[in-house]
């Protein structure tokens, strides 16, 4: 019988069972980098236009 002691073996049967149940894990991570990134973009047009405007 194996061992799955290991966090990284917790994570992967987790996962798994997620996924069974119709979720995906990584959705959210996606969903939010996704706004992160926008944010991040807004920001930086914002900058760039307060330093073209000074």
């Amino acid at each position: 019988m194996k061992d799955y002691s290991t966090e990284a073996d917790a994570r992967i049967i987790y996962d798994d069972l997620l996924r069974q149940a119709g979720w995906e894990p990584l959705e959210p991570i996606r969903e939010t980098l996704a706004v992160e990134m926008q944010i991040e973009d807004d920001l930086r047009k914002l900058f760039e236009d307060v330093e073209a405007s000074s």
